[in-house]
């Protein structure tokens, strides 16, 4: 159907005799009052209508998904009963207007995925009854401010794929019910600040591809709920504590790309439920431990590009769930044990082990034997390119041609 010239997937009624109550995506609670409109998906064009306020009891707005352009009218601010606006996924432009932070009533806003400039307000801090805050993937810069604080109640903060500068601040860290939150992908600067480490019910905390110094404060450790902690490519500095054994829910490490240094820390094997560390790229040195055969949830393990030595141990033919081992280009020595094979065979998922068993400067002997890894590569190639690495095939090929 086709309403003012735009096709709709659904328009039931719309703009019909009947009463608004029964139209496609509209909901009243009392009487013909008008509480809820969804046209989620729905193909809707042109710009946001401002005859839209003169709806005293509308509660719910949803506008996600469509084709929608143009600013966001100020005059949006003016919904007494306004608690959830979504209009994300559109082609809105401008800024966030100043008058929906008068909006104390809402708990939702969701405004990510389109293309919205300007700053975070101070007013920020007046939305305390805010339970999602959903910014992601716009044009937004600035500081995020620390009147920040004030949205106490926030369980789920997204504020990534912007640009926003600036440090992190402090004032976060009062958001004590906050599980979610994700600022990565911006200009952030300064260290990853202490106070992270009051927000106890944290599960998620995302801060890669920023610019963010220093080292990950030991407070962070004891965030006992935190399932998913994400770092890589910014410029963190330190060690792996061994406080990390506190992080006792932990799936996802990714550390990869900073300049962390430092041994793995016995401790760090104590994380059992670990599926996934990706701590390639940094200047980690020391030997992998034995106890590494105890993570039995490990299903990635990426350690290359650092100054590990010792040798591999056979213990990891026992992590019955790995996907993928990536060991190639540190100062591993030795044999690796060939039980690793069986790893490939049903009802095992081992699909790639990269080591550096390739003839070292391609003439001298494989710094380690590894019959059993998907691709050998060479420690002594000075942009340790993994494009250059081999396949078995392609190793034994070599061979048969004395090389």
């Amino acid at each position: 159907p086709n309403i003012g010239g735009v096709h709709l997937i659904n328009a039931s009624r719309w703009l019909s005799g009947d009463p608004e109550c029964d139209w496609f995506g509209v909901e009243c609670l009392m009487g013909d009052e008008i509480s809820s409109i969804n046209m989620w998906n729905n193909s809707l064009g042109g710009t946001l209508p401002t005859e839209i306020v003169k709806l005293p009891g509308l509660q719910h707005l949803s506008l996600i998904r469509n084709n929608i352009h143009g600013t966001i009218p100020p005059e949006y601010g003016s919904m007494p009963s306004l608690n959830d606006l979504e209009l994300g996924r559109n082609q809105l432009t401008g800024p966030i207007p100043e008058e929906l932070y008068d909006l104390t009533k809402l708990n939702r806003i969701m405004l990510a995925y389109n293309k919205l400039t300007g700053t975070l307000s101070t007013k920020v801090g007046q939305l305390d009854n805010m339970l999602g805050f959903f910014l992601q993937d716009n044009d937004l810069s600035g500081p995020i401010p620390s009147e920040i604080r004030g949205m106490w109640f926030t369980r789920d903060m997204r504020l990534d794929m912007n640009g926003f500068s600036g440090p992190i601040p402090t004032e976060i860290g009062e958001l004590r019910f906050l599980d979610w939150l994700e600022l990565h992908t911006n200009q952030l600067t300064g260290s990853i600040p202490t106070e992270v480490g009051k927000m106890d019910m944290l599960g998620l905390f995302e801060v890669q591809f920023n610019n963010l110094t220093g080292p990950i404060p030991e407070e962070l450790y004891g965030l006992e709920q935190l399932n998913t902690f994400i770092c890589n490519d910014n410029q963190i500095t330190g060690t792996i504590s061994t406080a990390v054994s506190g992080l006792i829910n932990i799936s996802d490490i990714t550390i990869s790309n900073n300049y962390i240094g430092g041994s793995i820390p016995d401790e760090f094997y104590e994380l059992t439920n670990l599926q996934y560390f990706y701590a390639d790229y940094n200047e980690l040195t020391g030997t992998i431990s034995p106890l590494v055969g105890q993570m039995e949830s490990l299903e990635e393990l990426l350690l290359n590009n650092n100054n590990l030595t010792g040798t591999l141990p056979d213990e990891i033919a026992g992590l019955e769930k790995l996907e993928q081992i990536q060991m190639q280009y540190n100062d591993f020595t030795g044999v690796v044990s060939t039980e690793v094979c069986r790893l490939y065979n049903d009802p095992y998922a081992l699909s790639s082990f990269f080591a550096d068993c390739a003839p070292t400067n391609e003439t001298a002997d494989a710094k380690v034997e590894c019959v059993c890894c998907s691709s050998c590569c060479d420690s002594a190639k000075p942009d340790k390119d993994d494009t250059s690495c081999l396949t078995q095939y392609e190793l034994a090929e070599l061979k048969l041609q004395g090389q």
